[in-house]
């Protein structure tokens, strides 16, 4: 028996994969956006927490003990990693208060954690360029309305001033984008 059914595709996609072995979730990176050494020490950083006992899902090897798969796709070189699966609830929407101190307190003590060790995890920026400028140039380049290219181009200033006083302020805890 093997099931695969997408969860989410965003920065990477997710897919909850059911096999005679069990339940796990695969993530798949997207094509040129991550390399190998950047996935494999977010997957150090991951194994670092388990080891502090915080709650993180459990990393699945390869049978060769390898924790990340390329995969050659159409659309370039992808990475997966397979992860046990975690029994739970999703969060609504509008969760309530023990749920949001609950998991609170899980995101408290990964900062903790990370405070405490010195890892060189690196991680893909988000800033402006990656979140704002090229959705808009891919969404240009195929809008044929010059009023909707115009509108996506109105908001996006908007939400670049909006955002704009994020720059005064450098994170201080957790694993950053900052080098």
């Amino acid at each position: 028996m093997f099931l695969c059914q997408l969860i989410k595709a965003t920065i990477n996609d997710t897919y909850q994969v059911w096999a005679s072995e069990g339940r796990f979730v695969l993530r798949l990176s997207r094509a040129h956006e991550r390399s190998a050494a950047d996935i494999t020490a977010e997957l150090d950083a991951m194994t670092a927490l388990a080891v502090d006992k915080v709650q993180v899902a459990a990393i699945v090897p390869l049978r060769s003990g390898e924790r990340l798969l390329p995969i050659q796709a159409p659309e370039g070189l992808r990475f997966a990693v397979l992860f046990s699966f975690v029994e739970g609830v999703q969060l609504s929407k509008a969760p309530d208060t023990a749920d949001v101190r609950r998991y609170g307190r899980t995101v408290a003590t990964m900062h903790e954690t990370w405070d405490k060790k010195a890892l060189t995890v690196t991680r893909p920026r988000l800033d402006a360029t990656c979140l704002i400028d090229a959705p808009l140039a891919t969404l240009a380049a195929v809008l044929t309305h010059p009023e909707q290219v115009a509108y996506l181009q109105k908001l996006a200033e908007q939400v670049r001033t909006r955002c704009s006083f994020c720059r005064k302020f450098r994170p201080c805890l957790g694993l950053s984008t900052e080098t």
